[in-house]
């Protein structure tokens, strides 16, 4: 029976390879085919084929002369962050620009305090429990999501022992 079994499976394999070597003869006629067939239409063809190659050329000439000349108008060039604010956001005294200027100190602010408290090696719930507040009011004063009370603030400088400057200026 074990004996039958190897018979047939080695002839299986000895049938799929005879199918795969046809494959393989198959597709190189059909390659050797084409390569004909290619041969006789660039011999029919060649004069309309170089016209169209000359045409190609040109048009990607003219391509690249177009690239450079609108690499050379356009030129990058170097601007301030200053520039780039005012353009973008607007003069400084602007109500946009008040407005982004104070987002920005808020933001710096939320960031500080979350420098900090890594610094410390505080959770967000331990530094809530510090200040009295919970660990989603900790979150939102360090991701500038809400209009935190001054004194919340300051109450949570004071538990992570950050000494605080205020600068105020009259214009």
């Amino acid at each position: 029976m074990w004996f039958n079994l190897f018979c047939f499976a080695a002839g299986k394999v000895v049938c799929d390879l005879k199918v795969r070597c046809q494959l393989k003869r198959a597709s190189l006629n059909l390659l050797l085919f084409l390569k004909e067939e290619t041969a006789i239409f660039v011999k029919k063809h060649r004069k309309l084929l170089k016209v169209r190659l000359k045409e190609l050329k040109i048009l990607g000439n003219n391509i690249l002369k177009k690239n450079k000349k609108i690499m050379k108008r356009d030129k990058l060039r170097r601007v301030s962050l200053d520039y780039m604010i005012d353009k973008h956001i607007g003069e400084i005294g602007t109500e946009k620009r008040d407005a982004f200027e104070e987002e920005l100190r808020l933001d710096i602010l939320g960031q500080k305090i979350k420098e900090i408290r890594e610094e410390r090696h505080l959770t967000q719930a331990q530094l809530g429990e510090l200040v009295g507040v919970k660990k989603a009011q900790i979150s939102k004063i360090e991701n500038n999501l809400t209009d935190a009370r001054f004194e919340t603030i300051l109450k949570v400088f004071r538990a992570l022992n950050a000494k605080i400057n205020f600068n105020v200026e009259i214009a």
